[in-house]
């Protein structure tokens, strides 16, 4: 049974990694229920399968990689993940970075919102990138050190 729009997909038994799900993908049309596959798929390919990614909450530390560390370092860490994730066209892994990186708390630089800017073109979420380069453009304006390349996507959109 192949994934067709519509079916209702449940998903059974993950053991999650901050950049990997591990899952059953259990899928049902009508009253057929069926286990579509079972496999290891990073955070965008789950959410170019189902269209969202979903988030796991605890209150364990230990379960949080970054735990302990430094909130620069932690900002330094993932926007190297997001920098190579882009540079290997690989936008939507790049994207819950974003999502962390912002819940985090500490002062973002400017490229953050550019780097933002790039991941949402490029995995093809062109309203949220219109909406991140406008934003852009209002809080830094001409004088952005990313300006002339958020008028380049922006006109690509």
């Amino acid at each position: 049974m192949k994934y067709q729009k519509g079916d209702v997909c449940k998903i059974g038994s993950p053991l999650v990694t901050p950049n990997h799900v591990r899952q059953y993908f259990i899928c049902e049309r009508g009253s057929l229920s069926v286990v579509l596959k079972r496999s290891d798929n990073t955070a965008g390919e789950f959410r170019s399968l189902f269209g969202h990614y979903f988030e796991l909450v605890s209150s364990d530390p230990s379960l949080d990689p970054y735990a302990g560390m430094d909130r620069s370092i932690v900002l330094e860490l993932l926007m190297t993940k997001i920098t190579n994730a882009i540079k290997e066209n690989k936008h939507e892994e790049a994207l819950p970075h974003f999502v962390r990186l912002e819940k985090l708390g500490t002062p973002l630089p400017e490229s953050f919102y550019y780097y933002y800017i790039q991941a949402l073109a490029g995995a093809n979420q062109k309203l949220d990138a219109k909406t991140r380069a406008t934003n852009y453009l209002t809080t830094y304006g001409k004088k952005g050190k990313y300006y002339a390349k958020v008028i380049e996507l922006l006109a690509q959109l």
